[in-house]
């Protein structure tokens, strides 16, 4: 049955699907708040009333909290956490999650597009990863080593050299640099 669109058959139609105000679509929409322990472990996730995805450090309340890009992912898997997107900002992601946790973290980066996956096996040493279609690499460390890289590191540099990855970094938090290697 056709109708013919009036006046008054639109006023009806918005009695029963009210227009949702600018906070009410965010609603809808939804985020996720991560918070990370200080081994990097997500103590707590739950959506949000707001589009954002947001990461907080040990808690919620007055905790350094940094918002991430929409789309960002974070999973487990193999037990490492690993939080995938896209940022020209990704070193400030870096930066913000090895300064609040007290294990080390990698990031691989894919230079052309800012594609990244940041991941911790939540241990103080020894976190590696690799992802194809990447070609930077930053690691931390929280040993001795601090801002110079360790046997291991060249040996994993020459072995990702051969897949494509082209710059290599070890971030140092007290000057919060990246130094290449």
């Amino acid at each position: 049955m056709k109708q013919k669109l009036t006046r008054a058959l639109i006023d009806e139609i918005r009695k029963e699907m009210p227009v949702l105000s600018q906070n009410e679509e965010k609603g809808v929409i939804g985020g996720t708040l991560y918070v990370i322990g200080v081994d990097g472990r997500v103590l707590y996730s739950n959506e949000t009333n707001t589009d954002e995805v947001l990461v907080s450090m040990g808690s919620w309340d007055g905790a350094p909290t940094m918002e991430l890009p929409k789309g960002t992912s974070f999973q487990i898997s193999s037990g490492q956490l690993v939080i995938e997107g896209t940022s020209e900002q990704n070193r400030d992601i870096y930066s913000f999650l090895t300064q609040n946790t007290s294990v080390e973290w990698s990031m691989c980066v894919d230079s052309s597009t800012y594609h990244f996956f940041a991941g911790t096996n939540h241990q103080e040493k020894e976190v590696s990863m690799a992802y194809s279609g990447c070609d930077i690499k930053y690691h931390n460390h929280q040993s001795e080593y601090a801002n110079y890289p360790s046997d291991a590191d060249y040996e994993t540099k020459s072995k990702l050299q051969e897949i494509g990855y082209k710059e290599f970094y070890i971030y140092h938090e007290p000057t919060d640099t990246y130094i290449p290697y």
